[in-house]
């Protein structure tokens, strides 16, 4: 099969949920996290996923959270009591045990929007600059540059640089 577009649902546990479960405070919770990233900064080969992220609070507001893979929820609940352990260990069980559901045409098409709505910020960006550097060149060579020849070798560098790689979906 060419080109085939394959989308994942990474099963995660966000940081809210964790303190609903072991009955603790989210700003609790929050920094126990934060310490735990802080200590395992140095060792990426651990490979816990602890993915900042936000979530819309009661008040209205968006306010700071995580999104924990299975592993990096392991982490931070080991340090509570096992009645808090316990009720996390099943909810993961509950989560791994669901069917994976894959992505629905209209979410595919929702994700590339997004990622070609960057994609042509990006762009629109780059020809912002592109405009810039020819009103530059017509006005002189800009400050910093041998030549218009060595100015425009820099640029179609930077061309091929930027857009080397087409976006893809994550």
């Amino acid at each position: 099969m060419k080109n085939a577009l394959v989308a994942v649902q990474t099963k995660t546990m966000l940081s809210t949920e964790i303190a609903a479960l072991c009955n603790k405070r989210h700003d609790h919770v929050m920094r126990d996290i934060t310490v735990i990233v802080e200590q395992l900064k140095d060792s990426p080969n651990l490979g816990s996923v602890f993915k900042s992220s936000t979530y819309l609070a009661g008040n209205g507001k968006q306010e700071k959270c995580y999104s924990l893979d299975h592993e990096a929820t392991m982490v931070v609940v080991t340090g509570y009591d096992v009645i808090a352990r316990t009720k996390v260990i099943r909810r993961w069980v509950e989560l791994e045990t669901q069917l994976v559901r894959p992505l629905t045409q209209l979410e595919i098409l929702s994700q590339s929007i997004g990622i070609l709505t960057e994609h042509d910020k990006r762009l629109t960006a780059t020809e912002t600059k592109i405009d810039q550097l020819q009103v530059d060149l017509r006005n002189g060579v800009p400050q910093g540059y041998v030549s218009k020849a060595n100015a425009l070798r820099m640029f179609r560098t930077y061309i091929r640089y930027r857009f080397s790689s087409p976006p893809t979906l994550l």
